[in-house]
C-alpha cells in the first residue's frame, strides 16, 4: 500500500496526473515480477466541484494497493464435466 498523492508537492490531481500514476504503478509491477501477467484494476475517479485556473480536478482513491495471487484459471471447461 501507498498514498496515492504522497510526495505531490503542489498544484492539484488532474486527468493527466493521474493517468501517469496508473501506468508507473503498472510499470512497477511488470518490472517486480517479470514472469507474471500483471493486470490493472482502473481506479475509481472522482470530480469534485473544483476547477483550478488550468484544469478540472479529478481525484483517485487516497491509497494504491497492489498484490500477487496465485489463481490461475483453467478455461477449457469440458474436461472437468462428467456424463450424466
Amino acid at each position: 500500500m501507498s498514498s496515492t498523492y504522497g510526495g505531490m508537492l503542489e498544484g492539484y490531481p488532474c486527468k493527466r496526473i493521474n493517468d501517469l500514476k496508473a501506468s508507473w504503478l503498472q510499470w512497477q509491477a511488470e518490472r517486480a515480477f517479470p514472469s507474471t501477467a500483471v493486470h490493472l484494476v482502473p481506479p475509481s475517479r472522482e470530480y469534485p466541484d473544483e476547477t483550478t485556473a488550468f484544469w478540472p480536478v479529478e481525484v483517485l482513491p487516497s491509497i494504491a494497493c497492489g498484490g500477487v495471487s496465485g489463481w490461475a484459471c483453467d478455461l477449457n471447461l469440458n474436461s472437468r464435466l462428467e456424463p450424466a
